[in-house]
């Protein structure tokens, strides 16, 4: 997720947690995925698992970051058109008592 990469240098979180390190992922065979292997992925500090769920909830999903991004790999035909709500209902997006506020 480029976004947590950012969110996690532009805080300093090297010096609150631990350095993050670069390891080689490689997707299995038969994963779409597979066909860019190797990834090149960071890996992060257990010690910063609470600060990713705040970041993830709060500034990815309600900030409305998810739902761009799988809506931008719709576009790309990378996933189907059915993805975008599903996401949105299990993440609690269709709520009318959610939208424009918690």
């Amino acid at each position: 997720m480029l976004s947590w990469g950012k969110h996690w240098k532009d805080h300093g979180f090297d010096e609150k947690y631990g350095e993050r390190t670069k390891w080689v992922h490689n997707y299995p065979d038969i994963f779409p995925q597979s066909a860019s292997n190797p990834q090149n992925a960071w890996c992060y500090p257990d010690r910063a698992f609470a600060e990713f769920r705040r970041w993830f909830c709060e500034d990815y999903v309600e900030g409305g970051k998810l739902l761009k991004y799988v809506d931008g790999k719709i576009r790309q035909k990378a996933l189907p058109p059915s993805f975008s709500q599903i996401v949105t209902k299990a993440h609690g997006l269709d709520d009318p008592k959610r939208i424009g506020g918690k």
